[in-house]
């Protein structure tokens, strides 16, 4: 017995096995006798009227569970450990990596502002985020696997929001995953990079640069154009917006990649980032997330409907949105070598 990473108790012990979840009759040809196999109509998602292939959810998985293995081997062996899946959808890629991984928090963030889950977090509620058919299903496959060590944060991402994390001065995770989310990231966040006096391709590299330093080990999976149509006019590729990235960080990272690479509304390449000197350890005794939920807690399952039961917007919990706000840069400093964004030396990127 451990304590959790969020501050529960958290059991674990050898990895367990192989585990079909109930109801699956499919086949699991990329997947180990150590992953779920999970099914492929729950946890697809729709893009205009064409689904995301089901090989390209267990080939991404395929590519980064190795690495992921060797990422949570060499993190510190002395506390809990976490990982963050940041815009999980149906939370595929969270449930594979903590039932991989039972000596870890994953905690998946989700927003509902993309094309996988819909919008509605746009209106800031908790409650309608909690009720998105993608976040219900991910609640209920943590209850149906009993992963005691899988959690849903539902909560929006966007600059001021990462701003506020980086102000931390620590990283919140041991490992992030941001696969094909961080566009709808930079689409909610246009007028606070006005705000930080950044045009829209340098507010894009510091959004980037900013959430890297959130953690020292990173799997990211950028869109190709139309999205960050401006940074591809200006980066041309996927690597070179995240070595942009990388040096607005004020970090050095190596790159190992593309791990994995597909075509889903042109190529989509997964890069796997590690920072090459060690970032000061996670703060233990402070939650980074707003709320957490595994599915269980009697406000998703007492009268939901009640109106003394709402759990309101986002503005309610901590106080956040008004700090997040307040950690806006009001004017970023010109980057050496040209261009207006920030190196932001000392935040976390």
């Amino acid at each position: 017995v451990i304590g959790s990473s969020i501050g529960a108790p958290l059991l674990f012990g050898p990895c367990p096995p192989c585990r079909i979840a109930p109801g699956v009759e499919a086949m699991a040809e990329e997947l180990t006798e150590e992953d779920l196999v999970l099914p492929e109509r729950e946890f697809t998602y729709v893009a205009g009227s064409q689904d995301r292939p089901w090989q390209q959810f267990t080939g991404r998985w395929k590519a980064i569970r190795p690495h992921l293995e060797r990422a949570m081997q060499a993190a510190d062996s002395d506390r809990p450990l976490r990982i963050v899946d940041l815009g999980s959808c149906t939370g595929f890629f969270s449930l594979q990596a903590a039932h991989r991984h039972p000596e870890a928090d994953v905690v998946a963030i989700e927003g509902s502002v993309g094309v996988g889950n819909g919008t509605i977090g746009m209106a800031g509620s908790v409650r309608q985020i909690l009720s998105t058919g993608a976040v219900s299903t991910h609640l209920r496959w943590i209850q149906r696997l009993n992963l005691p060590n899988c959690f849903v944060a539902p909560e929006v991402w966007d600059y001021s929001r990462v701003c506020d994390l980086v102000s931390q001065g620590r990283p919140i995770a041991d490992c992030m995953f941001a696969l094909s989310v961080i566009h709808h990231v930079d689409n909610v966040s246009l007028q606070q990079y006005e705000r930080a006096g950044l045009n829209r391709v340098d507010g894009a590299i510091d959004l980037i640069g900013k959430m890297l330093l959130l953690s020292p080990r990173h799997f990211i999976e950028l869109p190709n154009t139309p999205w960050l149509q401006e940074v591809y006019d200006r980066f041309h590729t996927q690597r070179a917006v995240l070595e942009a990235a990388a040096l607005a960080s004020g970090r050095e990272w190596s790159f190992k990649g593309p791990i994995y690479s597909t075509e889903w509304f042109g190529i989509r390449e997964v890069w796997h980032l590690e920072v090459k000197v060690r970032m000061p350890p996670l703060d233990l005794q402070t939650c980074p997330f707003m709320l957490l939920y595994r599915g269980e807690e009697s406000e998703l399952t007492d009268a939901p409907d009640d109106p003394n039961n709402d759990l309101g917007s986002f503005d309610a919990y901590g106080g956040r949105a008004a700090r997040a706000a307040a950690n806006v840069p009001a004017r970023a400093p010109a980057r050496q070598g040209g261009g207006s964004g920030p190196a932001a030396g000392g935040a976390r990127a």
